[in-house]
């Protein structure tokens, strides 16, 4: 299929708060209410104001699952085109968590826009398998777009996390792992099912569990932490809650950090663990540049952390990049 040049899409996108495309109602993922919003993934909460909102089938059920209650707005399965007004908008996996999506656009010009959202090309166990689309312009997230961040093989991170914890437990101490996000916490006992370890997670993690269930996603029975963890048990837990009195008493307790931040200078100091372990649920450098090259789009606007960065390196490819910032657009001459 072939896709038409691009038309200088990057002016009429901002952020303010959220990406959005001017001269549409079209937001994706905004931090307050707005006139429609596409959600990406189930983390995203935008209150009950927020009634005009599109996610995937499976993020409908998480978000409901995870509210308590049913969340208002569309749900629509992957690759199903969705009509707002005289746009097109085709949601597809992302591969970053289960019912993560990416957004295409058609716009009545017939040109194509991909938001990509959170995406991660390594297979996340409890997420569906990546697609990718073809596009003239792409709104690329950038979180890790910095050539620090190329991740090592998962298996091999997977290796390095069991022979971790095998150690710790043979020292007589308690590990306790951290962990950022649903997907990732599921994840990780998924991981940790296969080997002959004993787990046990926060409730909040078993809130996750029960969540991913309801959505047709089955998660080995894990025991809540309560108390104390019985000799030879791991421990997952919220990274937001690593000062819970709960773990910070236990005695013996060896902390680590599963992150992509894991790559950054002094990475255990600053999360205050002894060790890290380079697990992320998103792509890394490579990935990016990968996801770049599999739209084929010309024109790449650039939002995240490591933006700027990642700019440069794109630009050197020939491509039209502009890095997005708040309420403004920086292009790159």
């Amino acid at each position: 299929m072939s896709v038409s040049p691009p038309r200088e899409l990057a002016s009429s996108i901002v952020w303010d708060g959220g990406v959005h495309i001017e001269n549409t109602l079209l937001w994706f993922d905004p931090k307050r209410p707005r006139d429609f919003a596409v959600v990406t993934g189930p983390r995203k909460h935008l209150g009950a104001r927020q009634m005009r909102v599109l996610r995937s089938e499976r993020t409908a059920r998480l978000s409901s699952a995870f509210a308590g209650k049913k969340v208002p707005g569309l749900a629509t399965p992957f690759g199903r085109t969705v009509n707002l007004g005289n746009l097109q908008i085709e949601l597809f996996p992302s591969g970053y968590v289960a019912g993560g999506a990416s957004v295409l656009v058609t716009l009545p010009t017939g040109q194509r826009l991909i938001h990509s959202g959170p995406f991660s090309w390594t297979r996340n166990a409890s997420a569906e398998a990546i697609e990718t689309r073809a596009a003239d312009t792409l709104i690329l997230d950038a979180t890790y777009g910095a050539p620090r961040y190329r991740f090592p093989d998962r298996a091999d991170v997977g290796a390095a996390l069991i022979a971790w914890l095998q150690e710790v437990l043979a020292s007589g101490g308690i590990p306790v792992l951290l962990v950022g996000c649903p997907g990732k916490a599921q994840d990780l006992e998924l991981l940790l099912s296969e080997s002959d370890l004993s787990l046990r997670v926060h409730r909040l993690i078993r809130s996750w569990n029960r969540a991913y269930g309801d959505a047709g996603i089955t998660i080995p029975e894990t025991p809540q932490f309560r108390g104390h963890p019985a000799r030879g048990e791991v421990l997952l837990w919220p990274a937001h809650l690593r000062r819970s009195t709960a773990i910070r008493n236990l005695r013996g307790a060896q902390f680590a950090a599963c992150t992509g931040a894991a790559l950054d200078a002094g990475a255990e100091k600053r999360l205050k663990v002894n060790v890290v372990f380079p697990w992320s649920a998103r792509a890394d450098f490579d990935g990016l540049i990968r996801y770049a090259d599999a739209t084929r789009a010309r024109e790449i606007v650039v939002v995240g952390r490591e933006a700027d960065t990642l700019a440069q390196s794109l630009q050197r490819q020939g491509r039209t990049i502009t890095v997005l910032r708040e309420s403004r657009q920086i292009p790159l001459l």
